[in-house]
């Protein structure tokens, strides 16, 4: 993409018949959240300026009083960059001791429980009815 130093812009709507509401620069619309700042510059031909806010970044919009065009001059650098490739795969990658998994799958052990006591029923004497007798006098 060639980076120039303004770009002729449309401009599609305004507020208050004055200043810049929506615009359209490469194909895109962009809305105009707020004006930050507005200057007029006499030399070397009359043109107003204004600092606008979209939801993309900041913009500097030039209006050319005589002709009534628009151009944009500034404008956030990440609409400059390309897009982001999709991950290519490694040229020489990794032995396989030591590559990551790909997809982590959940190592998760079962809990272990020790294997449960043999207990020994409790003895009932002939009425019928188990004796209790405390830990310490116990066999």
């Amino acid at each position: 993409m060639k980076i120039v130093k303004s770009e002729r812009i449309s401009l599609l709507a305004r507020s208050h018949g004055y200043f810049p509401a929506a615009f359209r620069w490469r194909g895109r619309r962009f809305e105009v959240s707020t004006v930050e700042k507005c200057w007029t510059v006499q030399r070397p031909s009359a043109r107003r300026m204004f600092r606008v806010r979209c939801a993309t970044g900041s913009f500097v919009l030039e209006q050319y009083v005589a002709s009534d065009t628009w151009q944009v001059s500034r404008w956030p650098l990440a609409l400059l960059l390309p897009w982001p490739r999709p991950a290519t795969p490694a040229r020489f990658p990794l032995p396989r001791s030591q590559r990551r998994p790909s997809h982590p799958a959940k190592t998760r052990q079962p809990l272990q429980l020790p294997a449960p006591v043999q207990t020994q029923p409790a003895k009932t004497p002939a009425g019928g009815r188990p004796t209790w007798t405390a830990a310490s006098q116990r066999p």
